[in-house]
C-alpha cells in the first residue's frame, strides 16, 4: 500500500454537475473497481481497470479527448478550472472532459502501484496529470513511486509541484511531510523536525508525522520537541520553504471568495474561504467559517 495515501475513493464533481449519457457506463465501471479495491482485491481490480482503460482509449466518445493536441481538461470543481486558467493561461478554448477520465487514470495508477508495477503506474498517473494538471493527487502518488525507488530528488521536484496546487488541509500536511522525508534522507534533521511539526498544524491527526519524529529521535538522540510557531516559520523561510500554500492558490481563491460574499452566495463563499483557510491557517478566516456554521 502507498506509504502516505488514503484508500481509493473516486473524485466527484460538485453537486449539480449532471453526467452526460455517455459517462454513465464509465462511472458505474469505476465504482465497481473501487469496491474491489476497497476489499483489497487489487489483482482483480487491476485486470478490470486495464480493460476499462483499453476500452476508453479506443472509444469514439473518449479517445478524441485524450489526444496530446486536445484542449480537454477534467476538473473536479470550479476552483480547479479557475486555478488552471491562472497558472497555465490557455490561449485556446478549454473543453470540459468528464471527471471520470481523471479518476480512471488516478485509480489505475494506484492499482498498478499496489502490484509493484511502478513504470506502468507512473504512465497512468502522468496521463491523469495531462488531463488535470491542477490536482495534486497524482503528483503526490508519483512522488510515492520516487520514494519507493529512493529517488529523493524526484520526490522533491514532484512535491514542490504539488505545493503549487495543494488546496486542502490534508494536502498541505502531506506537502510538509514529504519535505520532511526528503530532509531526513539528507540528514537535515533540525529542518525535518520543523517540517513534521508544521505538517501537524495542517493535519493534526497524522500518525505518520509523529512516527517520523520518533524515528528522528531514535536515530539521532536529539530532542524532537516542537519549536514555537514563529521559530518554525523562521526555520522554513531560512531554507527557502514557504510556511503556507502556493501564491496562485491564494490569488485564485481570495477574489472568488470576495465575489461570492458580495453576491450573497454563502455556499460558494464557504467553499472558497475553506480553501483560503486550508492554505494559510488564517485565524480570521477560520472565525468567519465558524460563524457561518453556527
Amino acid at each position: 500500500m502507498m506509504c502516505d495515501n488514503p484508500a481509493f475513493t473516486a473524485n466527484k464533481p460538485l453537486p449539480g454537475a449532471a453526467p452526460d449519457a455517455g459517462e454513465i457506463d464509465l462511472r458505474s465501471a469505476l465504482m465497481e473497481v473501487a469496491l474491489l479495491a476497497g476489499r483489497h482485491e487489487y489483482g482483480l481490480a487491476s485486470l478490470f481497470m486495464d480493460a476499462i482503460v483499453r476500452w476508453v482509449e479506443a472509444s469514439a466518445l473518449y479517445a478524441p479527448m485524450l489526444r496530446d493536441d486536445a484542449d480537454c481538461r477534467a476538473f473536479v470543481n470550479p476552483f480547479e478550472e479557475a486555478l488552471y486558467r491562472r497558472l497555465h493561461k490557455p490561449e485556446r478554448a478549454v473543453t470540459a472532459a468528464p471527471v471520470e477520465l481523471f479518476d480512471m487514470y488516478v485509480a489505475f495508477g494506484h492499482l498498478l502501484f499496489e502490484r509493484g508495477r511502478f513504470d506502468e503506474a507512473a504512465k497512468a498517473l502522468e496521463a491523469a496529470i495531462r488531463i488535470n494538471p491542477v490536482n495534486c493527487g497524482p503528483l503526490f502518488e508519483l512522488a510515492e513511486i520516487c520514494k519507493m525507488r529512493g529517488d529523493w530528488e524526484g520526490l522533491l521536484a514532484l512535491t514542490l509541484r504539488a505545493h503549487d496546487v495543494a488546496c486542502t488541509l490534508p494536502e498541505m500536511g502531506r506537502f510538509y511531510r514529504n519535505l520532511g522525508f526528503y530532509h531526513i534522507e539528507r540528514k537535515n534533521y533540525d529542518l525535518a523536525v520543523a517540517l513534521f511539526h508544521h505538517s501537524l498544524a495542517f493535519d493534526p491527526e497524522s500518525a505518520m508525522a509523529r512516527n517520523e519524529l520518533l524515528h528522528i529521535h531514535e536515530e539521532t538522540g536529539q530532542s524532537v520537541r516542537a519549536p514555537d510557531a514563529d521559530a518554525i516559520t523562521a526555520i522554513l523561510e531560512a531554507n527557502g520553504i514557504s510556511p503556507r500554500g502556493g501564491e496562485h492558490v491564494i490569488g485564485t481563491a481570495l477574489p472568488l471568495a470576495q465575489e461570492a460574499v458580495k453576491a450573497g452566495r454563502i455556499e460558494a463563499a464557504v467553499f472558497y474561504r475553506s480553501i483560503l483557510y486550508a492554505v494559510t491557517l488564517d485565524e480570521s478566516t477560520k472565525a468567519w467559517l465558524e460563524s457561518v456554521a453556527s
